[in-house]
């Protein structure tokens, strides 16, 4: 995948330039399953499905003087326990209560040393087990949230589990300052060249704007 690629558009980057500390910008959806489901089994699930949604465990950077919107990166240092939490209840805990629970874990910006996901596993009700999903509006819209949905979750109760990646996951390194630098400064000048031919129109630049538009 190209540098490009993995840079924010203008749109999904304006979720983080617009975030502030009394307004996050994540979306999250409570799931209430039936029956009491150990945190262990979920994790585990969570876990062998992991490779199956890569921006996961991808986190974003910033390039030094905003030259470009940031990108997405490998996280070398992704552990998938910062993402999967246990949240015990008192048990005998009511369904509203836990659900309001849910929603004070949901105050607050996430960390963005991390990649811009996480969920809580709520226990304590009786017969009930709550799921509380974060994910930011930069790494997910609502039709790939759907999309997402079919990936993590499974129709059936008995679904055997996904195939195994064939070769274990590797962070990449993290890009340095300079990398950054240069990065942005080759692509900026790529769309001002692109501005002085008639063919440009169509192709994007950094910061998401069709070539010959301000």
């Amino acid at each position: 995948m190209g540098v490009n690629d993995m840079r924010l558009t203008e749109s999904d980057a304006g979720f983080l330039y617009g975030e502030t500390a009394s307004g996050s910008l994540q979306t999250a959806g409570i799931a209430v399953i039936d029956g009491e489901v150990p945190f262990e089994r979920i994790y585990q699930h969570m876990e062998s499905r992991l490779h199956l949604v890569p921006s996961f465990r991808r986190r974003a950077v910033w390039v030094p003087l905003n030259l470009a919107h940031p990108k997405w990166v490998d996280d070398p240092e992704f552990d998938l326990k910062n993402h999967i939490v246990h949240h015990k209840m008192s048990p005998g805990t009511s369904l509203l209560d836990a659900v309001d629970a849910a929603v004070k874990l949901n105050e607050g910006l996430m960390d963005r040393n991390r990649p811009l996901w996480k969920y809580f596993v709520i226990t304590g009700v009786p017969d009930r087990t709550l799921l509380l999903q974060q994910i930011h509006h930069a790494m997910i819209d609502g039709a790939s949230a759907v999309h997402l949905s079919t990936v993590l979750f499974d129709f059936q109760p008995d679904a055997p589990p996904p195939p195994l990646p064939e070769e274990a996951w590797s962070a990449a390194p993290l890009p340095s300052p300079l990398e950054l630098v240069t990065e942005a400064f080759r692509e900026n000048l790529e769309v001002i060249l692109r501005e002085q031919s008639p063919e440009c129109y169509g192709t994007y630049g950094p910061y998401g704007a069709r070539c010959g538009e301000p």
